[in-house]
């Protein structure tokens, strides 16, 4: 068995980013369609402390009515340091970056359930889905002990097929460990849960999503608490080699993260995803886009990637670049797509 460090009482924390404007959930339209989670660059931030699975779930359940909230692993290194490893940052403010939180060990884990097939009716009876997801993909530490449940934010759209289980998880385990060292178990155990959550900067959303005028709600309720057959606490023992395997956590960043500090980091973006003008985003890095000179086009908005948009340090570009397929934007330069934005 490896222990991270003896406590005398299992007190953990959580770090809690807010955006004062971007909603961290997701938007059910009017028009039938799901508008994504906004990004975005500076987040103020508070540290929770908790005790318990018990303490956890009352904090997770004042933050469903937060749609600006969400939760990341890693621990803030405060202001002073922030600014000497960051050169953006702002007093009272936060990126979401590696650079800037260290990863610490915790008692809480998120499982993060997507494209799960069941035979229960998730939203008739969400409970019993959770149930039979952890009896069947989770190790036998996880049964029969206490969690709180989630519904994802597009759980019971009418798009979504009711049979598919997208849900988050929370369990809170008997030993604290870090991102990494649960990252390097997942990936030797066959972990059925979305490995992405095993980061220090990766959002872990957890506000119900927000529903438009003219939108009906699904019935029934879309979190809980489950009390544990067996406890509040899950002994998952992480063996002593993968947990030297796994490091300190000071590993080079993922393609995915890089990504994400990119994306979090350009101004553009967040002017894009504010305007709703980001239709996805691409294997490329880029983000396919409405073209700011759409009202320019002959041809009306055109193909899905017709026009897009590759943020600062991808794709080669230092500072971005606009790349648009219409005869009226072809080898324009940035300076004239960023005046029409």
């Amino acid at each position: 068995m490896s222990k991270i460090a003896s406590q005398s009482a299992a007190i953990d924390s959580v770090w809690v980013l807010r955006h004062p404007t971007n909603l961290l959930a997701k938007t059910w339209k009017a028009d039938g369609t799901i508008k994504p989670f906004d990004d975005g660059k500076f987040f103020v931030g508070k540290t929770r402390q908790i005790n318990n699975i018990h303490e956890l779930s009352a904090l997770l359940y004042k933050l469903e009515t937060d749609p600006n909230a969400c939760i990341i692993r890693g621990e803030y290194v405060g202001h002073d340091e922030a600014a000497r490893k960051d050169p953006d940052t702002k007093p009272g403010k936060v990126r979401r970056t590696k650079a800037v939180h260290n990863d610490i060990p915790h008692h809480w884990l998120m499982v993060d359930v997507d494209n799960y097939t069941t035979d229960v009716d998730l939203m008739l009876d969400p409970v019993g889905a959770m149930g039979e997801f952890v009896e069947t993909s989770l190790p036998g530490c996880f049964h029969g002990t206490s969690f709180h449940w989630q519904l994802s934010s597009s759980a019971g759209h009418p798009s979504k097929d009711p049979g598919i289980l997208k849900a988050h998880i929370w369990f809170w385990l008997n030993t604290p460990y870090m991102s990494c060292q649960l990252r390097e178990w997942a990936i030797a155990d066959g972990y059925k849960g979305d490995k992405a959550l095993l980061d220090t900067i990766q959002a872990h959303y957890t506000a119900t999503p927000v529903f438009e005028e003219g939108v009906t709600k699904p019935q029934g309720v879309r979190s809980g608490f489950v009390s544990g057959e067996w406890g509040d606490t899950v002994n998952l023992i992480i063996p002593d080699e993968i947990i030297k395997a796994a490091g300190d956590g000071t590993a080079p960043a993922s393609r995915q993260q890089k990504l994400a500090d990119a994306l979090s980091s350009d101004p553009v973006v967040n002017l894009l995803y504010e305007k709703g003008m980001v239709k996805s985003q691409r294997t490329d890095d880029g983000l396919n886009i409405v073209c700011p000179r759409e009202s320019e086009h002959s041809s009306g908005a055109g193909a899905e990637s017709s026009t897009i948009y590759y943020p600062a340090w991808t794709k080669g570009y230092r500072d971005g670049n606009f790349k648009c397929m219409h005869e009226h934007c072809r080898g324009l330069a940035i300076s004239v797509f960023l005046d029409a934005l």
